[in-house]
């Protein structure tokens, strides 16, 4: 079926998607400077996609390990936000980490992961990713945790893990 075209404008049909919106162009006066407030980056810390979403850090706590992202360009939607993708994938590592960290290094793989957003970061925003592990079984672990921009939580994630158990050698951290 052909859309109805009314008289004074353009096929939008036959525009491409992204040249339909004004494109969001970054601009941060100061970007977020994660190493001078004691955060270390996390070195080999993935390869091919979740190297494309980093480069991610970590820094200890009285709660346990603390995640983070500084928000660049690449991942932001059209509308200048932070992607839902790119933040579940965040959640996916972050809580993954925690696992890991958990089980003492035995690698581990996401089964379930729900995510609920709140708000968006926006460029130049550092991300922290606050976990938590509610409970470990012999072969799951549940954990769960939350996204925050200064002090102001922008997602919620729960999700369950199954522990790998094969001889193959536990993982080392690379920090």
């Amino acid at each position: 079926m052909t859309p109805r075209r009314r008289s004074g404008h353009t096929d939008d049909y036959h525009v491409p998607l992204l040249r339909r919106f004004t494109l969001w162009s970054p601009s941060v006066s100061t970007p977020f400077d994660p190493r001078s407030e004691g955060w270390s980056p996390i070195s080999g810390s993935g390869s091919g996609f979740v190297e494309l979403v980093g480069p991610y850090w970590q820094k200890e706590s009285p709660d346990g390990l603390r995640f983070g992202v500084v928000v660049e360009t690449q991942h932001l939607n059209i509308q200048g936000r932070t992607h839902g993708g790119m933040l579940a994938t965040y959640f996916d590592n972050a809580l993954g980490w925690a696992v890991m960290d958990a089980t003492g290094r035995v690698p581990c793989v996401t089964v379930q992961l729900g995510v609920q957003f709140i708000a968006g970061g926006k460029h130049g925003d550092f991300i922290e990713a606050r976990t938590r592990i509610v409970r470990k079984t012999r072969s799951m672990v549940f954990a769960e945790g939350s996204l925050y921009v200064g002090d102001t939580e922008i997602a919620t994630a729960s999700g369950v893990w199954k522990i790998i158990n094969d001889p193959t050698p536990k993982l080392q951290p690379q920090v």
